[in-house]
């Protein structure tokens, strides 16, 4: 047999191999090739199940083992050459393709025993006696049959042996035809039906065969249309476990009648058997299995005793064979059972579009109907696409949009040879798209602030999708399109547009980059800064891509940054600005005139007053600042009363009460406004009403020496002091004063007058300003003749004794006075509490008595004299003693030092007794005495700048302090400085300007808390007036410039903030010396000039900046002294003092000298004399320092 052209393509049949044998020309024996046949069989036979392409079959479509062989051989189809095609071959290459032999014997090729047997002449290539003479051979394969499953012999499953094993055969298509041609095949004479049953045995053996299309006419099944092949079985018969079935007439039995039935399921039947004999009736035998004869109804399907069979209930496994045998007679009942949809069958049904989807169609029925489908408005289904899946549905294996319609499901169900039925199910097919979309309204360029409209298209998708738009997994909107009126750079991002359906899910992503022209900020109004404040102002706040910038005063390039910073604004930041920002995509600009300005700042507050109701009285206040304040006043928050003037003069404002009434008693508040700030300032006017006084009787009736003088002397409410006084004197000490005020009234009684009582008697009452009302009676008193003489003689008697006794107590008094100054007291070491008098604003009320004042140790010296610390004893002979400070004027110290400590007292009258703590307190003076002197509460601890240099282990002649040394930390200085501020604040308050804050004047009390003293060169400024500074010894070093030009007219608060700069120096240096080794020629000079001591190396700037603050030549541009203490304050609550020093770098041998303090009452230095500013201020320049 040799490969010939190619011939006509014929249907594919089971893919196998076929042993192909080289000839050679010196072949070797016929043994030898059989054995190599055989071994090339087995091992082709191993391959089986693997290659997919059988390269042997026949050319006929109608019978799949008839017709003319053909070989595939070079890539086509081609003819065998029969020149040497025997019997041998016929049987080789039946079996080869899995057939039986050609039909001459009943041998398996697998049984034969012999290999010679089963030799053949293959050769694969083409003779040239085979070129010119082609021949078709005929090839018959015959195929067996069997019937299984059952328990009867003549019906059952049919299997046909394929490949070595018994295989079903797919029911589609199988019908009565079929069945006529199996039992005429296995010898039956008849075929009763194409079902035996449902309870064939499903034994899992694989299909072989299928589509089997017999016209009842065969002799055998080889002969019918059909497929042979596993690999060619149609997806429907996959699932099929029963396969076909046949049920024929049984051999050696008379077939007495064969009836077909056709049952419902659920209804109940009934079947008559007709063989019956004289004893009993035949039994039954159903699908193979005898059936027992009953009575009990309670078995669904029972025969009775009269040979009838009775169903109940029919059910789908009640099809099938149903016999009443008697010996050799049988009489046949086929049963169908109806075929119909079952609820599997849905009417509507929904596939998705580009997979693969299934249309689930089933039908139940014995036997099992047949499915087949249809699409309305379509002739065929594409076999390619669409395929039956067994009895269950159909599947589409790639689902298109066209494929949405109405297909119609055919069951069919053949029942014997003429009967067949069917019935149709329309089903409406649903496909549905999965969406997908297309965006569209978005370029690669998009501008902040145009509108941007993004469309989500759908481009697909059914039913319609529902559109969302997400921004980064946020939702914004469930719409189509996303519209931006106005996009921001904030609205860059990842856009998402997801459609969502029935069918799934489909999302599209866009990225949207936003680019930003620059945008400045448009104010183009003036703006303010205030003096010495930061200023910053950013050009551009928005951008994108990068933006440059130029910032431009007054025409001038400045800076590129993009943010101007002014850290400390000064008059020189004034002036026009302008900046332009630009980038790629375009440019803006922005201008504005900047104002410098100076915070208002009240420097003359006014002052708390008191007055009697119908005198006049003045408030003043005086403000600073750039532009000048405006003042207004404010009465108890709101207008001011009728009666007042106010008059403004150069940042300075004055009320005039010309008429005081009660009802201008009130708050006034002061308010300096400009356009940089507002401030105020309150003060409080308290109004009295006048004393009133009478004495009654008013005209006194005659009285007689011996007789008795009494009067009274009604007073008023206000009436808070009332005193009797006797031609304008003290009244006799033998008259007894019984004042009561709560019955308005005081008595005055003498008993057994004298001539000499005779006199004005007034009555004075004060109220609590001093006020004082007067009344009066004049007293004359009779004196009989008998008496004159007597009276003369005891005169000049008296007046003898009285002169001896005060010319005794002067004698004792100087020579108390100089033991004292040679002996020292030591103080007790328990104090007794003592009495103080009242403190009010009466300089009676202040005043103590001199022999209550014990001198004790000098513990210093001043221009006025020396300070003793002394021992104060209780009024009236009470027990207990105080120790005080008693500042004593001495003849050295001059006029000017007499002076000098008055001021001081009357300051200290002035401030009272309810002072702060961190002021000495004023407790009484010496005045109605030669000597003044004033006393104040005892600081044991001394002077802060000696105890900071004991501290440090240095000592100068000046400190007697009893403070012991310590270590001072960083919380001590700046505790230090905010204590001293806080006492500058104080003053201020009462208009006080201190003029010699320097730390010598700071004492320390026993708790180390500082108070500031020595008042001597201070005066108050609304008592005595800018233009009236008394002269005195200037500290130079301590001086503020004005001061030191002579500018006396600025002198104000501000000036003592100088001072507290250096006292800062002192602080932090630990007593070091300002200016050191400069002269005062020297300091004058170059601190006129604007020079500011270096900061110390252990100081931090932030400290240091304060100390240059205080030293501004500009005396507005200090801060104010409440400034100062609350940055003191802040730093301690905040604990950040432990930045402003580093004590561990404080260099002892740079502050190591110190200065002789002691001699402070010397004159100008010649040096300092000499120097023109010396020469303005006269003996205002001093060795001071």
């Amino acid at each position: 047999m040799v490969a010939g052209v190619s011939g006509t393509p014929g249907v594919s049949v089971p893919r196998q191999l076929v042993v192909y044998k080289q000839e050679r020309e010196n072949a070797p024996t016929q043994n030898q090739d059989v054995f190599m046949l055989f071994i090339v069989i087995l091992i082709y036979q191993f391959f089986f199940l693997i290659f997919e392409e059988f390269p042997l079959r026949f050319e006929t479509e109608k019978n799949p083992s008839v017709g003319t062989m053909e070989i595939f051989s070079n890539s086509s189809w081609q003819k065998l050459c029969t020149s040497q095609w025997d019997e041998a071959d016929e049987n080789s290459t039946c079996m080869a393709m899995g057939y039986y032999n050609n039909g001459a014997n009943d041998t398996w090729y697998a049984e034969r025993g012999s290999a010679t047997e089963m030799s053949t002449h293959y050769n694969c290539t083409i003779p040239t006696r085979c070129q010119s003479d082609l021949e078709k051979k005929q090839q018959f394969c015959k195929v067996p049959v069997r019937l299984n499953g059952a328990n009867v012999e003549y019906g059952g499953r049919v299997e046909v042996f394929y490949k070595g094993k018994w295989a079903k055969i797919c029911r589609n298509k199988w019908d009565f035809d079929d069945v006529k041609v199996i039992c005429r095949q296995l010898g039956f004479e008849e075929a009763l039906a194409e079902f035996i049953g449902s309870d064939i045995k499903a034994e899992g053996i694989p299909f072989a065969m299928s589509d089997v299309s017999c016209t009842g006419e065969e002799f055998e099944l080889a002969s019918c249309d059909r497929i042979d092949g596993k690999l060619n079985i149609p997806p429907q018969c996959q699932s099929d476990d029963k396969g076909s079935q046949a049920l024929c007439q049984p051999k050696n039995k008379n077939v007495l009648e064969r009836v077909e039935l056709y049952f419902d399921i659920g209804s109940g039947e009934k079947l008559r058997c007709s063989i019956h004999n004289e004893t009993n009736y035949a039994r039954w035998v159903i699908n193979g299995v005898k059936l027992e004869i009953t009575n009990s109804t309670s078995q669904r399907i029972r025969a009775g005793d009269n040979g009838d069979l009775f169903i109940d209930d029919v059910q789908l496994s009640d099809g099938g064979t149903y016999e009443c045998q008697r010996l050799e007679y049988v009489q046949y009942y086929i049963v169908y059972i109806n075929a119909r949809f079952t609820e599997k069958t849905l009417d509507q049904q929904t596939v998705m579009a580009y997979t693969s989807g299934i249309i689930s169609c089933s039908a139940d029925g014995t036997p099992s109907p047949q499915i087949s489908w249809s699409k309305k408005g379509r002739k065929s289904l594409d076999p390619k696409r669409f395929t039956q899946v067994s009895n269950d549905g159909l599947r589409i294996g790639f689902v298109k949009p066209e494929d949405d319609g109405t297909f119609t499901c055919t069951m069919k169900q053949t029942k014997g040879a003429k009967r067949v039925t069917s019935k149709d199910k329309d089903i409406r097919v649903r496909v549905i798209i999965r969406p997908d979309v297309y965006i569209s309204g978005a370029s690669n360029l998009i501008i902040e602030g145009s509108s941007v409209n993004l469309t989500c298209e759908v481009v697909a998708g059914q039913p319609e999708p529902r559109i969302t738009w997400l921004k980064n997994i946020t939702l914004q909107r469930e719409s189509s399109s996303l519209f931006f009126s106005e996009i921001t750079k904030e609205d860059e991002g990842r856009y998402t547009c997801k459609a969502e359906n029935e069918a799934g899910i489909f999302t599209k992503d866009i990225k949207i980059s936003v680019k930003v022209p620059p945008h400045v900020r448009s104010e183009s109004r003036n703006l303010t800064i205030a003096f010495d404040y930061p200023f910053i102002r950013e050009c551009y706040f928005r951008g994108d891509p990068q933006v440059s910038v130029n910032w431009t005063k007054d025409g001038v390039l400045i800076s590129k940054n993009n943010t101007l910073v002014i850290r400390q604004a000064t008059f020189k930041d004034k002036g026009y600005y302008e900046c332009t920002a630009k980038n790629d995509y375009g440019e803006a600009k922005a201008s504005f005139w900047i104002d410098v300005t100076v915070f208002p700042q009240i420097i003359k507050p006014p002052l708390n007053q008191s007055v009697t109701e119908g005198n006049s009285v003045n408030f003043s206040c005086r403000a600073t600042g750039v532009p000048t304040p405006t003042l207004v006043w404010v009465f108890n928050n709101g207008d001011l009363p009728s009666g007042i003037n106010q008059f403004n003069h150069k940042g300075e404002s004055f009320l005039e009460f010309l008429s005081v009434t009660k009802g201008m008693e009130g708050t006034y508040k002061c308010e300096a406004k400009n356009k940089a700030n507002t401030t105020s300032s309150s003060a409080t006017l308290r109004v009295y009403g006048k004393a009133s006084v009478q004495v009654f009787p008013d005209q006194y009736p005659a009285i007689t020496a011996g007789d008795n003088l009494t009067l009274t002397c009604n007073v008023n409410d206000e009436t808070i002091n009332v005193t009797w006084k006797k031609d304008g004197d003290s009244p006799p000490e033998r008259a007894k004063i019984d004042t009561r005020f709560d019955d308005k009234k005081s008595t005055f009684a003498v008993t057994e007058v004298v001539k000499e009582d005779s006199g004005v008697y007034s009555c004075e009452g004060r109220n609590k300003l001093g006020f004082v009302d007067r009344s009066f009676v004049k007293i004359n008193i009779k004196v009989p003749r008998a008496m004159q003489s007597f009276n003369t003689l005891w005169y000049y008697i008296g007046g003898s004794v009285a002169a001896a006794t005060v010319i005794s107590l002067i004698a004792w008094y100087f020579c108390k006075r100089r033991r004292t100054g040679d002996v020292h007291f030591s103080v007790p070491d328990q104090e007794q509490a003592i009495q103080m008098e009242p403190l009010n604003a009466e300089v009676d009320e202040w005043e103590v008595a001199v022999n209550r004042v014990l001198l004790q140790d000098v513990i210093g010296r001043g221009a006025f004299g020396a300070v003793w610390r002394a021992l104060l004893s209780s009024p009236n002979g009470q027990p207990g003693n105080r120790t005080v400070a008693a500042k004593c004027f001495t003849p050295t110290a001059g006029e000017e030092g007499r002076i000098c400590l008055m001021r001081e007292i009357e300051l200290g009258k002035l401030i009272g007794e309810n002072v702060p703590p961190n002021i000495v307190k004023f407790m009484g003076c010496v005045t109605k005495e030669i000597h003044p002197i004033l006393i104040m509460e005892y600081m044991p601890c001394g002077d802060l700048l000696g105890y900071l240099r004991k501290c440090r282990g240095v000592r100068d002649r000046y400190y007697l302090g009893e403070g012991r040394a310590q270590d001072l930390t960083n919380y001590d200085l700046v505790m230090f400085a905010k204590q001293i501020a806080a006492g500058m604040v104080f003053l201020g308050t009462r208009g006080i300007i201190h003029r010699d804050l320097a730390a010598r004047n700071v004492l320390l009390d026993k708790n180390y808390v500082c108070k500031v003293t020595d008042f001597g060169m201070a005066y108050q400024s609304f008592k005595y007036g800018h233009g009236n500074a008394k002269k005195g010894c200037l500290p130079i070093k301590w001086t503020a410039p004005e001061i030191l030009l002579g500018e006396l007219a600025g002198l104000s608060t501000l000036s003592d903030v100088w001072s507290y700069g250096i006292v800062l120096y002192e602080i932090v240096t630990l007593g070091g010396i300002p200016y050191d080794r400069w002269s005062e020629g020297m300091v004058v000079a170059e601190v006129t000039k604007g020079y500011q001591m270096p900061k110390p190396d252990h100081v931090d700037n932030k400290l240091y900046d304060i100390m240059k603050r205080c030293w501004n030549r500009n005396p507005d541009f200090r801060p104010p002294f409440e400034s100062l203490r609350q940055r003191m304050d802040k730093y301690i609550r905040e604990e950040t003092y432990v930045e402003l020093l580093n004590l561990g770098a404080y260099d002892k041998a740079k502050y190591s000298r110190v200065e002789d303090l002691g001699d402070e009452h010397a004159g100008p230095s010649e040096e300092v004399a000499k120097t023109a500013s010396a020469k303005r201020l006269g003996k205002w320049a001093s060795d001071r320092r």
